[in-house]
């Protein structure tokens, strides 16, 4: 059993490695949240917009959304990626049902994953040595 002096020394310091170990949870800013609750309502016009056969309005409006989802998960914010997972989900519907009336949209991003770099042109080698007929 611990005597009164090892629990006196313990428990703060057991308290301090805890707090010091785990990694802060943050809650989501009021600008974040105000942030997500706009972008949410505007993939939600998009979507009504959509069901009252308005597609080219909605597809305008999803491509706002995507833009402004991609500006605000740039940084790779675990707290805004969380906040804005509803309307990415929201936004690959969207995406798979104006593909199907005909609208193009630009492609989607994972949030906060870099834009994939672009393919380079690789140069064909010439061979080492040149291919001679076999007799």
């Amino acid at each position: 059993m611990l005597t009164s002096f090892a629990r006196r020394v313990s428990f703060p310091a057991l308290t301090v490695a805890l707090l010091v170990a785990t990694p802060a949870l943050a809650a989501p800013t009021a600008q974040q949240r105000e942030e997500s609750l706009a972008v949410m309502t505007s993939i939600k016009l998009a979507g009504n917009l959509y069901s009252q056969g308005k597609y080219k309005e909605s597809a305008d409006v999803v491509r706002e959304v995507q833009s402004k989802v991609e500006k605000l998960t740039a940084d790779g914010n675990k707290d805004m990626i969380q906040l804005l997972e509803p309307v990415f989900l929201r936004l690959k519907n969207a995406h798979g049902l104006l593909e199907l009336e005909g609208y193009t949209l630009p492609p989607l991003k994972e949030p906060g994953t870099a834009p994939p770099e672009p393919a380079t042109p690789t140069q064909p080698q010439p061979a080492a040595t040149p291919a001679t007929p076999a007799p």
